[in-house]
């Protein structure tokens, strides 16, 4: 027989012990994921509001536009310059020239598929945003939208050139004209 006592294990009580660094608590993650859902859900509801906003506002704006000249703007770049005038330039950077003279706070030229039209938004004389339209062969920029209570941006040429759609902010939310 031999005399070995039975081993008995160390117990540290629990308020000696060093805390034990866990991940962050059941609550926070439950929080983060309820924010996560209601947010994924506000911004569902807001896609799906706008769009019907925008397929229950479009109007007949669009009409068809006038027959420009048979020359083209191709090969041109358009941008405002410095002076809030539209000017356009050969990408080599030659045969530089101003469209506008105005200085109507001009921006974003779009450019119809065709290189036949120049569409573009400013500011009219009562200081609201309009849509201009110019050919090649006009001497001045035409307005063919004109509305206060609903601002024009975001231009869009249909592929043949015939027709421009773009979006407006108004009292009752977006519109496609």
């Amino acid at each position: 027989m031999t005399n070995e006592q039975p081993i008995e294990p160390d117990i540290t009580p629990a308020s000696d012990l060093p805390p034990v660094k866990t991940g962050p608590p059941l609550k926070l993650i439950v929080t983060i994921v309820l924010i996560a859902c209601v947010g994924a859900a506000v911004l569902g509801f807001g896609v799906y509001f706008a769009f019907n906003t925008i397929k229950t506002s479009v109007g007949l704006v669009t009409s068809e536009l006038p027959q420009a000249g048979s020359d083209r703007i191709s090969n041109q770049i358009a941008f405002v310059g410095n002076d809030f005038n539209m000017w356009l330039v050969k990408p080599d950077g030659s045969n530089l020239h101003r469209l506008t003279t105005d200085g109507h706070a001009y921006r974003f030229p779009t450019w119809s598929p065709d290189g036949r039209w120049l569409a573009f938004l400013g500011r009219a004389e009562a200081s609201h945003s309009v849509l201009y339209l110019s050919a090649f062969d006009q001497p001045k920029p035409t307005i063919i939208y004109d509305n206060p209570n609903g601002p024009p941006f975001y231009l869009y040429w249909s592929p043949n050139s015939r027709s421009l759609t773009f979006l407006t902010q108004e009292a009752s939310g977006l519109a496609m004209r």
